[in-house]
């Protein structure tokens, strides 16, 4: 059995499970241990804090590389869409806003307000 390697931590188990179908996508297999806190040890569900992407020891070099230049191309991306971000923020909050109003008029509703 090849010995596994903690490639990165990452702050949610989802950002660790992007990161690992990426690299699945290469041809590396890798797995996430998400540690759920407390009693220090690990846990393999959903609600957890923080997670590690863990690959095959012979493969850890590569996987560096990978996501590295997954990360710099993602880089380059929100430098292109920085004019973009401004406006899309903008409507974005407005949804939000109009949504969250909506839920307060409802709950208020509900509650006999």
């Amino acid at each position: 059995m090849p010995s596994l390697v903690c490639l990165r931590t990452f702050p949610t188990r989802e950002a660790a499970i992007v990161a690992g179908n990426a690299l699945r996508e290469h041809g590396i297999e890798s797995a996430v241990a998400a540690h759920a806190g407390g009693d220090g040890g690990y846990d393999f569900s959903f609600a957890s804090i923080g997670a590690e992407l863990l690959v095959g020891e012979e493969t850890a070099e590569t996987a560096r590389e990978i996501l590295a230049s997954l990360e710099q191309a993602a880089a380059d991306d929100d430098t292109i869409e920085d004019d973009q971000t401004a406006e899309s923020d903008a409507k974005r909050s407005m949804v939000w806003i109009g949504a969250t109003i909506c839920f307060l008029v409802l709950l208020a509703k509900m509650l006999g307000g």
